[in-house]
């Protein structure tokens, strides 16, 4: 009696281990795909993270293209303004050099007008004093002449 029991544990365990062997092999293939699951998460979480670390580099990267084109206009800016002030430097400059030219050539004007003017004054009175000098020498020639004529009325009288 007790083979017989041996056999039907044995034939009642056979199922059981059967069973066992099922229920491992299901549990190592749910194993094998939750790993698999959480290598494919791991990978997409490392790719996102990339993903996510070149986005950010490509911000910064752009915003450090910005800032050196800002900087870049900035310096054209200044440059353009320090030229116009140069420029319009130069252009008061070349305003006080035309009305200093101006101004000596006014003078110079004034100056020969003025000589003209003093020569004209010289040369008329020079005339002034020539007429009055040979008014003064035909008064006296007339004065002589008369005395003559007085003289030789007198004489003959």
């Amino acid at each position: 009696s007790s083979g017989i029991n041996a056999e039907t544990a044995a034939a009642e365990a056979e199922p059981k281990e059967d069973a066992d062997d099922a229920e491992n092999i299901a549990e190592q293939q749910r194993l094998k795909e939750e790993e698999q699951r959480n290598r494919i998460a791991s990978e997409q979480e490392k790719e996102r993270i990339a993903e996510e670390k070149r986005h950010e580099a490509a911000r910064i990267a752009e915003e450090k293209r910005q800032i050196a084109a800002e900087k870049k206009l900035e310096k054209e800016r200044i440059a353009a303004e320090k030229k116009r002030q140069k420029e319009e430097q130069q252009r008061l400059e070349e305003e006080k050099r035309t009305e200093a030219a101006r101004i000596a050539e006014e003078q110079e004007t004034a100056r020969v007008a003025e000589e003209k003017r003093l020569e004209a004054a010289r040369i008329a009175e020079e005339k002034r004093l020539e007429a009055a000098r040979d008014a003064e020498e035909k008064r006296l020639e007339a004065a002589r002449i008369a005395e003559e004529k007085r003289l030789e009325t007198a004489r003959i009288a």
